[in-house]
């Protein structure tokens, strides 16, 4: 697998991997033009899109928080104990942008939440699991210091490994 430096070599293997689907990228949306970096989305053909989220660094649950923060803290180390399948790093994405992947969804679509690892891996889930997982388990940091958003936080062991799966939804012959 490459190693995996920037969100501009991310975008190639998500390409790389939709593609080697059967897949075919039909449109892209460039978050960052909307000043939500490290973001990008990929509509197919089949109906599908893809949201990538590319950190060069992880979020990990820290030792010991106290305060206002320690309540949503025990609850990332429960998620990551777990559900992180031993990693206890967190993959986040704006509440907002997770939201629209379920308006995505409403209207059609399959989408998908992807993170491209800087080995190479490619993990996801879908967008309605993603949400789901967030809701169930209560892991959103609501106010935030450093972002205006809302910030849901998806354990990344839970995330499933797709780099080397080659099966795409089924589709009507015509």
């Amino acid at each position: 697998m490459p190693l995996i430096t920037n969100i501009n070599e991310a975008k190639a293997e998500l390409t790389r991997l939709i593609q080697a689907r059967g897949g075919s990228i039909e449109k892209t949306e460039d978050l960052t033009l909307r000043k939500r970096y490290g973001n990008f989305r990929f509509f197919t053909k089949e109906g599908e899109v893809f949201h990538l989220k590319f950190s060069k660094q992880l979020f990990q649950p820290r030792e010991n928080v106290v305060g206002g923060a320690a309540d949503l803290d025990n609850k990332l180390k429960f998620a990551t104990k777990h559900f992180g399948n031993g990693d206890n790093s967190l993959n986040g994405i704006d509440e907002d942008l997770l939201v629209e992947l379920l308006e995505l969804e409403a209207n059609g679509y399959q989408t998908y939440f992807v993170t491209v690892m800087s080995d190479g891996r490619v993990l996801w889930r879908t967008g309605r699991e993603a949400y789901e997982f967030v809701q169930r388990y209560d892991t959103i940091a609501h106010y935030p210091r450093s972002y205006s958003q809302p910030i849901c936080y998806i354990p990344t062991g839970w995330l499933v490994n797709r780099s080397n799966i080659i099966s795409n939804p089924p589709t009507l012959l015509k």
